[in-house]
């Protein structure tokens, strides 16, 4: 009898070739059209719909249950550069600074995090503005996960 699969948490790429790309990259999108709480911050976040993707790609953090923790911010190049990227981003987490965010419209609330006055990662959702205390515990987890880099793998969908 063979050994159940056994899922870890892993980092995945998704590329423009992929069908479930527009869906991943629109909730990606919402998560950057936020704004920042505090008015004085300086952070510049990609506009997803600046540039038509004919090619690139980008990585997103899956926990173990397959759910996502994290999100690169923007498409990169390739496949090869989404690599390099995801190595050099673990590799520099602590100099990676977390910016709360909200929704102008809803008030719905999630975190970014910022190097260099960027958007480097973004959650996987958004939470409402009483679930403050999940939205620290997630941002939290997910500096916990930046500590070790976890495998490469799939997704299925």
């Amino acid at each position: 009898m063979s050994e159940p699969l056994r899922r870890v948490s892993r980092l995945v790429l998704f590329s423009t070739a992929d069908p479930w790309y527009p869906m991943r990259t629109a909730r990606r999108a919402q998560l950057l059209a936020m704004l920042p709480v505090d008015p004085t911050e300086a952070v510049s976040a990609p506009d997803p719909g600046s540039r038509p993707h004919r090619s690139g790609a980008y990585w997103e953090y899956l926990q173990a249950d397959d759910r996502p923790l994290l999100l690169r911010a923007h498409d990169l190049e390739d496949e090869n550069d989404a690599r390099r990227d995801a190595r050099a981003t673990f590799e520099s987490a602590g100099m990676l600074r977390p910016v709360f965010v909200r929704d102008p419209r809803s008030d719905a609330l999630a975190w970014w995090l910022v190097r260099d006055r960027r958007v480097v990662l973004v959650p996987s959702r958004v939470w409402l503005p009483t679930q403050r205390l999940a939205l620290a515990r997630h941002l939290r987890g997910a500096r916990r996960a930046l500590r070790a880099q976890p495998p490469w793998g799939g997704y299925i969908p």
